[in-house]
């Protein structure tokens, strides 16, 4: 990051310099950091659609009171806790925690069999969605690295 930051401080004022993103401006994303280190009038955010909005959408079923975490390269201690706590959790997934792992995980911690939606490249034409159980998904062999996961805990 440092060297990015760099590399837009040596050459802003004399081009245009863009930074590009997945995910969404508003969670998890290097927005805050560029913001901090760059002030906010020096930048402008270009939203596009996140992929929890699209699976959300694609499951017909609101968000407003789902919890939102970040697996990527974190570390899962006190999931199993939140996604308890929680009457809908959307997960997104990230090396080295697959949908599979984290299933594994939230079973071996004690959490009863949920319904769980996981998504893959939402968005794209190889869009892929499936509605499955934590204990069939965590048997899944299916490559689902870098997806979007739903767990209903109704």
């Amino acid at each position: 990051l440092g060297a990015a930051l760099d590399y837009i401080e040596k050459h802003r004022y004399k081009k245009r310099v863009a930074v590009l993103v997945s995910g969404d401006t508003g969670i998890y994303s290097l927005a805050d950091y560029l913001k901090k280190n760059l002030g906010s009038k020096n930048l402008v955010f270009i939203p596009g659609v996140s992929s929890v909005q699209v699976l959300f959408a694609r499951i017909q079923k609101q968000w407003s009171h789902a919890q939102i975490i970040s697996l990527h390269g974190k570390n899962v201690e006190g999931l199993y806790s939140l996604v308890q706590s929680s009457n809908t959790t959307a997960l997104l997934t990230g090396s080295p925690w697959t949908p599979q792992k984290i299933c594994q995980h939230l079973l071996d911690g004690g959490l009863p069999d949920k319904k769980v939606i996981v998504g893959k490249d939402l968005s794209y034409p190889t869009e892929m969605f499936k509605e499955t159980t934590l204990k069939l998904l965590a048997d899944d062999e299916y490559d689902y690295s870098n997806s979007v996961m739903v767990i209903i805990n109704e």
